[in-house]
């Protein structure tokens, strides 16, 4: 009976500390990635651009993500996007959509609106942490890698965006 009860007491035990276990990685990984970043450089075409001419913030807290990006690389076609949506985080994957859209183009001659989001459901990413960095991998698409000073997106193996960590004042 004593074998038992130690037995039952040590399976409690040892799985209370894998939920502790559990807990403290998804506060390591949200320490990680939450935060505010501000657009450093955007990739568009092959060419390299930087503020003022791209701007941008990129926000992820509390289960919820916003993108605002600003392209005025041509005089004749400059954009302007917010995109809203949620994340979900465990130890293992991330995920996100976007649930609102809104872009304007505009152009010499009119202002157009587009509100279609980019895409629908989920967008799957497996976690790997090393450190204080966090690499989010969808597949051989995309990649969010996370360090302390910043973010760096990337599409098909290229860097589209790089970001860095806004800093409390």
């Amino acid at each position: 009976m004593k074998t038992c009860a130690a037995t039952v007491i040590g399976l409690l035990f040892g799985a209370s500390q894998m939920i502790t276990s559990n807990a403290a990685s998804i506060a390591e990984l949200k320490a990680a990635i939450e935060g505010v970043y501000i657009l450093d450089e955007w990739n568009i075409g092959g060419q390299t651009f930087r503020p003022p001419t791209v701007e941008g913030r990129f926000v992820v807290l509390n289960g919820n993500i916003m993108s605002v990006l600003i392209d005025t690389t041509r005089d004749s076609k400059k954009t302007y996007t917010t995109l809203y949506g949620v994340y979900s985080l465990t130890p293992d994957s991330f995920a996100y959509k976007y649930e609102t859209r809104t872009t304007f183009v505009q152009t010499p001659d009119r202002i157009s609106l587009f509100r279609e989001i980019p895409w629908e459901g989920m967008r799957e990413f497996t976690v790997k942490q090393e450190g204080n960095s966090v690499h989010l991998q969808s597949g051989e698409k995309a990649a969010f890698d996370f360090n302390p000073d910043g973010e760096i997106y990337s599409e098909d193996g290229k860097v589209l965006r790089v970001w860095h960590r806004a800093k409390p004042e």
